[in-house]
This record gives C-alpha cells, structure tokens and sequence, in this order.
C-alpha cells in the first residue's frame, strides 16, 4: 500500500504523453483505442498491483475516463488523491453518488 502511495505521488510528474511508454506496458493498446472509438465502454479492474495507474495512463494516452471511488475519510487525504486522480482528466464518481 505504501509502493502505491508513493507512486501515485508521483504520477503527475511521470505519466505524461509523452513519457508514459518508459513507465508503463500496455498489452493489446489497439483494443482500449478500438473501445474509446465506439463510445462509451465499462472496464472493470481490481486492485491488483497499483489500479491508480489505469486511470492516469489511460488520460496520458489520450482516453478519457472515470472512477468510482470510495471517499477517504481524512478530507486532507481526499483531496489529494482526487487531485491526483484527475491530473491526468480521469473523473472521479464517489460511490455514494454512483
């Protein structure tokens, strides 16, 4: 949990669109481009490994995005993650709103 912290910290400043092919690995990239042009598309992840990195990697690539997230109950917390999140134009839906 930690690992992931620290790597969502660091996000903003590593995943751009030009930078992310040194960070990430996307295995079969032409299908997420294959679903961002058919129009909307519902992918499911779980949290293995560091799931932040979908929602960044996806916005750096130029495909939009949203959540849903559970609201951290520190508010301080929140807000970073949520600015975190959104560096990149991936949109957050609290689930309690979802």
């Amino acid at each position: 949990m930690s690992r992931a912290a620290m790597e969502l910290a660091l996000v903003p400043r590593r995943i751009t669109s030009t930078s992310w092919p040194r960070h990430l690995q996307f295995d079969h990239l032409d299908r997420y481009w294959g679903l961002a042009e058919q129009g909307p598309a519902l992918m499911v992840t779980g949290h293995i490994g560091n799931w932040e990195l979908m929602g960044a990697a996806l916005g750096a690539i130029g495909i939009e995005s949203h959540a849903i997230a559970r609201r951290l109950e520190n508010p301080l917390l929140n807000r970073y993650c949520v600015k975190m999140r959104e560096c990149r134009g991936q949109r957050i839906i609290y689930k309690e709103d979802a």
